[in-house]
């Protein structure tokens, strides 16, 4: 099971659960498309919580499984993952992430998908350094991330792959609030309720207006050079060296 739900109220817990690393699959997206769909329709459901298991969030795409089954797969998860942060930008209730470790990657544009972001204190790092894998980014992912990034960082994130420890996390602006570990749960579920007490129609009307350049630019996008990348080898070469690394640790 890559989702695990529970319920906190009228707060939906959606865990993340797969692996150590909560590695970003086929699987584990299409698992939580399927839960915010349902969040979505339950009535009794006021908000979402995005939160990992263990001590990550997430670390971002499964690249040990991107080698091993090859550009099929690749380009197949390439268009889940739109879908899924189309899903999470586009969710008409509150959703709220607590980043509980290291949110390395797509499991930090996961986090930023949220309309409110929790991190805990001492608990691991936060940032994208996709370029530094070798790995170019897509429209999306992009687009998330320079609206959360102030205009004089977001640069410096990507091409550097700067790594925040919370506290730079939060003066980032990739966060907005800080807690210890053990009150990070419990934290996000009441500011989810905060948010839930919001007449619904007036916080989805304000939200699909601060979603709307996003998700513009997004419908207008033209990935073609991304894909190019993708399949050169140079790039699939800068992976394979990454992903070497990553198996001696």
């Amino acid at each position: 099971m890559s989702i695990e739900l529970s319920r906190h109220a009228s707060v939906l817990e959606t865990r993340i659960r797969k692996g150590r690393a909560n590695a970003i699959d086929i699987e584990l997206l299409l698992a939580l498309q399927e839960a915010l769909a349902n969040a979505a329709e339950e009535e009794s459901v006021g908000a979402v919580v995005l939160i990992g298991s263990g001590s990550i969030f997430s670390a971002g795409v499964d690249l040990f499984r991107v080698l091993d089954e090859g550009q099929d797969y690749f380009s197949r998860l390439w268009g889940v993952i739109d879908e899924s942060l189309v899903a999470l930008l586009d969710f008409p209730k509150p959703l709220v992430s607590a980043v509980n470790g290291h949110a390395i990657a797509g499991g930090c544009v996961l986090a930023q998908g949220a309309d409110y972001r929790l991190m805990s204190r001492g608990s691991g790092q936060i940032g994208v350094p996709e370029l530094i894998a070798g790995v170019p980014f897509p429209k999306m992912p992009l687009e998330i991330m320079r609206s959360t990034l102030p205009p004089g960082q977001f640069l410096s994130a990507l091409y550097r792959g700067t790594r925040y420890d919370p506290e730079q996390a939060l003066e980032a602006g990739l966060v907005d609030e800080l807690t210890s570990q053990g009150d990070l749960l419990e934290t996000a579920c009441r500011r989810a309720e905060e948010l839930a007490r919001i007449p619904p129609s007036a916080f989805l009307a304000t939200k699909r207006e601060v979603r709307l350049p996003i998700l513009t630019a997004f419908r207008q996008r033209d990935d073609s050079l991304v894909l190019q990348a993708l399949q050169s080898p140079e790039v699939i070469g800068r992976v394979e060296e990454y992903v070497a690394r990553l198996r001696k640790k």
